[in-house]
């Protein structure tokens, strides 16, 4: 397991989103995964009804193990952007590759929803 790989996805997104919600871990449940999943809103309060999934930016993401080199990320739910309509401003691309590769994609799409937030108006 790297912890770093981990850490680094959390400030990648702490750096754009300081006051939202993010956690990430390592699981062995059915298959051996890192575990990402964060959120415009910083808990349940911020949700509408306390749900997650509520959140307009609720996203679930699966790195899954395969080798070194090919790591594919996967999406568990969520994984967009909505405004106050539910139109979807965008969406995660599914990315295959290295620890760094995914974190570079990673941090691209962070920035693309700050900015998204920000020209939306999305609280």
């Amino acid at each position: 397991m790297n912890k770093e790989f981990l850490n680094d996805i959390e400030g990648s997104f702490k750096k754009q989103f300081p006051n939202s919600y993010i956690e990430t871990w390592h699981s062995k449940r059915f298959s051996e995964t890192y575990n990402i999943h964060f959120s415009l809103g910083k808990d349940k309060t911020e949700y509408s009804h306390g749900i997650f999934e509520n959140d307009p930016m609720a996203h679930k993401l699966l790195v899954f193990f395969q080798d070194n080199e090919n790591k594919p990320l996967s999406l568990e739910s969520g994984g967009g952007l909505s405004d106050k309509n539910y139109k979807t401003l965008t969406r995660i691309r599914k990315k295959q590759g290295t620890e760094e590769q995914i974190l570079k994609h990673l941090d691209k799409y962070f920035i693309e929803l700050k900015r998204l937030v920000i020209e939306n108006n999305i609280k």
